[in-house]
């Protein structure tokens, strides 16, 4: 039915699947025999950190700490005296800092690409499934991570420094604060989105997560 649906509708497909479905031969077997490539779809394995929250319950907890890589928790011990994070929505500071940072990477994002991320950020926020957590140390911003969430868990949509005086401690922080806020929502576990470039992945991984593999399915468009 799945296929059907979208052979019917889709003249391309480009679906990231969640880590829970375990069986893709529907995906693998369709067209087996084919030789043409635009019936085929291709499965990409990719990885994520499913990290739980019960521990930041009532703030960020020694297990959680103990939990965590030693470059994580190094971190966490130079910037939780140091830094505060509060929610907010500051959209001018994520883009700001997005922007930067992706063209420090060498991939630097357009205007709409920037627009169309504030528009998708507070409809979240406004329909009271997402928020903006924001960094400071002192009065100076340095970090904002946001998140989105449904009734099964948060997901980790973007982050980014703020500014051209980064602190090492700022992302930990950031997040940790962020894993309270969301935990004192009610919200037992945070999906990273991906752990799937090497600095993302440590810095990721090292809260201390469990690793999960999904796949990204692919069907190119067939030329006109």
């Amino acid at each position: 039915m799945l296929i059907a649906w979208l052979e019917r509708d889709y003249r391309s497909v480009a679906i990231r699947l969640s880590p829970h479905v375990e069986d893709v031969r529907p995906f693998s077997w369709h067209a087996y025999h084919s030789r043409d490539p635009f019936e085929k779809y291709t499965l990409t394995p990719e990885y994520t950190s499913y990290l739980g929250l019960g521990e930041f319950s009532s703030g960020v907890s020694a297990a959680a700490v103990t939990r965590m890589g030693q470059s994580r928790r190094n971190l966490w011990r130079q910037g939780q005296a140091r830094g505060r994070t509060e929610e907010m929505s500051r959209l001018d500071l994520l883009t700001r800092g997005y922007s930067e940072l992706m063209e420090a990477q060498g991939k630097p994002v357009t205007a709409a690409t920037t627009r169309a991320l504030v528009v998708q950020i507070s409809a979240l926020i406004s329909a009271g499934v997402g928020a903006q957590y924001v960094t400071y140390d002192g009065n100076r911003p340095v970090y904002t991570t946001v998140f989105g969430w449904d009734s099964k868990r948060a997901y980790s949509l973007y982050s980014a420094p703020i500014g051209d005086k980064p602190t090492a401690w700022q992302g930990t922080v950031c997040y940790l604060h962020a894993f309270e806020h969301l935990a004192a929502r009610g919200l037992c576990e945070v999906d990273f989105e991906g752990v799937n470039s090497p600095q993302r992945g440590w810095f990721k991984l090292g809260f201390g997560g469990d690793l999960r593999q999904l796949f990204l399915v692919t069907r190119p468009r067939r030329p006109e």
